[in-house]
């Protein structure tokens, strides 16, 4: 019986169970080999959404059909790696492209410095005690 056990294992692979924390540590991880290996392009795709679990399946999303074009490009090697990492060879991506994201990049200055207020209103008393403009 126990052989029987083994053999099914092998057939159908590791199934560890993972959870959205283990997730976003293993996608953190990779975002910064890629930074190691200087491919910035991959390592802000990588940046621009959380990675969300549903069982076995992550979805993530990216601003444009270019974006979903280079991170399915690079999808083997991304799942190769969380598949191992994660212990879990079942685990399949799921690239959606959604241009309504654009609206949450912050391309000037003042739009970064009022989002970061919103994050720390600190940082506007910090701002006026400085006397600094934005």
């Amino acid at each position: 019986m126990v052989n029987n056990d083994i053999s099914k294992s092998k057939i159908l692979g590791n199934e560890s169970n993972f959870t959205q924390g283990d997730l976003e540590k293993c996608w953190n991880i990779y975002y910064n080999i890629k930074i190691q290996n200087k491919e910035f392009n991959m390592a802000s795709l990588l940046k621009l959404n959380k990675p969300i679990k549903n069982n076995n399946d992550i979805k993530y999303t990216v601003m444009s059909d270019i974006n979903k074009k280079e991170l399915e490009d690079e999808l083997p090697k991304l799942l190769k790696y969380i598949r191992n990492s994660l212990k879990n060879d079942f685990i399949e991506v799921k690239i959606d492209s959604n241009n309504s994201i654009k609206k949450n990049v912050l391309f000037t200055p003042s739009e970064k410095f009022e989002k970061l207020i919103e994050l720390n209103p600190l940082l506007e008393i910090l701002r006026k005690k400085l006397d600094l403009d934005y």
